[in-house]
């Protein structure tokens, strides 16, 4: 009979040590792609907010020229709220769809080239909205100008703006 060695029987595999180097190593990478990520999804809301303002914009200004109406969108800020009517703005003038909310944490306010109309400050004759005409442009009463959708995140650190042309309607987005 023949007797078996010990180092012929021998099982091959790795080690505690070398395991829990791995999963070490594989921790620390981890860690640093996220910090490396986080400002990225961090403006991940605040572009998702300019680009639901950006499209009630589009959509208003469509059904206007479509419809040969006039649009209003209005925004209450504090509840981070955009509604778009139809119709006659000045008389009755109807909702035409579900009521559009910006994303938790994002704040908003609307100006213009000379006054700051938000929610907590409008200014008398001031309105708290966008009113777009029959051809698409928008309708100003008393100062023409590009209308302002400010877009800020919960820190205040991050803004968006979306700018409204005066005469054609057409809405841009950009960091400030």
């Amino acid at each position: 009979m023949r007797s078996k060695s010990l180092n012929t029987c021998r099982v091959q595999g790795f080690t505690l040590i070398e395991l829990l180097v791995v999963v070490g190593i594989m921790v620390l990478v981890v860690s640093l792609g996220s910090l490396a990520l986080a400002p990225m999804l961090r403006g991940g809301s605040l572009r998702s907010a300019a680009g639901t303002v950006q499209a009630l914009i589009y959509r208003a200004r469509t059904y206007a020229v479509t419809h040969s109406t006039e649009t209003m969108i209005s925004f209450d800020a504090a509840k981070g709220r955009m509604d778009l009517y139809a119709g006659d703005v000045e008389e009755d003038s109807m909702r035409t769809d579900k009521p559009a909310f910006l994303p938790t944490g994002i704040g908003f306010r609307l100006y213009d080239d000379k006054v700051v109309t938000d929610a907590a400050k409008i200014p008398e004759g001031k309105s708290n909205s966008l009113v777009f005409s029959r051809t698409g442009s928008l309708k100003v009463d008393d100062d023409p100008g590009n209308r302002r959708i400010r877009l800020t995140d919960a820190s205040g650190e991050r803004v968006k703006v979306v700018e409204v042309k005066f005469a054609s309607g057409l809405a841009s987005t950009y960091d400030e």
